[in-house]
């Protein structure tokens, strides 16, 4: 049998965290990572830092990033300046009756329990 390659000392580097959200709020702009190796997420405003690269500019859908190789973007899977796909009504299997579908009760007064206002 073939001996091992000689160990380099070196250490693979850790995969980059995957862009999962862009998020907007009054609060300003942040984006949502999400870590490959066990999934945990981080959250970071425009300015801030992951691994050896800043955030520069975060706008729906992009992320525009620079560090040591210069300027890359990174986009969310889903595009927000997508129109919304249509959705096929609901097909049941041949000779039976389409399943019922729940009813929200949306835009009727008092259909819904109520909404909790937020304390001041």
């Amino acid at each position: 049998a073939a001996a091992p390659p000689p160990a380099t000392g070196m250490i693979a580097p850790a995969a980059p965290p995957r862009l999962a959200a862009i998020i907007v709020s009054p609060a300003g702009k942040s984006a949502l990572f999400v870590r490959a190796q066990d999934g945990s997420s981080l959250t970071i405003g425009e300015g801030g830092r992951i691994g050896d690269e800043t955030i520069l500019r975060i706008e729906p859908g992009i992320v525009t990033l620079e560090g040591p190789t210069g300027r890359r973007a990174l986009r969310t899977a889903i595009d927000p300046t997508a129109p919304p796909t249509p959705r096929s009504p609901v097909e049941a299997p041949q000779g039976q009756a389409a399943p019922a579908l729940p009813r929200m009760g949306l835009g009727r007064p008092g259909a819904g329990p109520p909404l909790q206002q937020p304390e001041e």
